[in-house]
């Protein structure tokens, strides 16, 4: 088990007024078929504000998710994870909103999910790929800001060799792409390289 403890027309906000601190926890399954997990957090989002958009209000929000990683043949592996619930918020590394204000001042807390499947294939001992696929969303109400992130998915495809001990040399191609609550979306292609030494 652990145990993690921190303080941590419609409008979106962080919350950066709760009175008390997440609350999230993991349990992990090592078997002879993979390594698997359960998780979870539950929060409180509050909003206290004198000021545009006046609102006094708050509510409970959770997650739930669930991760692996399962091997094949003798050195590749399948690693997942799905996370869905309304309390995600800040733990998406920024996409989704804590929350959203409706016109009345009240807290409404959308669905959120996030989904993630990588491959990682061993061409030799010191050479490997990694195909990653991944995609998250947000059920956001109707009247949501036209700015506010509804949904993305990106895959990155990459190469690896490492020619010594403590040594990588990587090439990686990224395609991605995101929409906004008015439907309007963008994509994004890049190709990328990294040279890493551990000391």
């Amino acid at each position: 088990w652990h145990l993690i403890i921190g303080h941590a027309c419609r409008r979106q906000f962080r919350a950066d007024d709760d009175r008390l601190p997440d609350l999230a926890g993991i349990v992990r399954f090592n078997t002879g078929f993979g390594k698997y997990s359960i998780a979870g957090v539950a929060r409180q989002l509050r909003v206290d504000s004198a000021s545009a958009p006046a609102s006094q209000d708050q509510k409970f929000g959770s997650a739930l998710g669930v991760n692996g990683v399962v091997p094949f043949l003798r050195s590749d592996d399948l690693r997942f994870s799905a996370y869905y619930g309304n309390g995600i918020g800040r733990y998406s590394i920024g996409f989704f909103t804590d929350a959203l204000l409706d016109a009345n001042g009240h807290i409404l807390l959308p669905k959120q999910w996030l989904a993630t499947a990588a491959y990682r294939h061993f061409w030799s001992q010191d050479l490997r790929s990694t195909l990653a696929l991944s995609e998250l969303g947000s059920s956001n109400p109707e009247g949501t800001a036209g700015s506010v992130n509804r949904n993305a998915q990106s895959a990155h495809l990459n190469i690896i060799w490492s020619p010594v001990a403590k040594t990588n040399f990587g090439l990686e191609y990224i395609h991605a792409r995101r929409e906004v609550q008015n439907g309007e979306s963008g994509t994004l292609n890049r190709l990328q390289a990294a040279a890493q030494y551990f000391f």
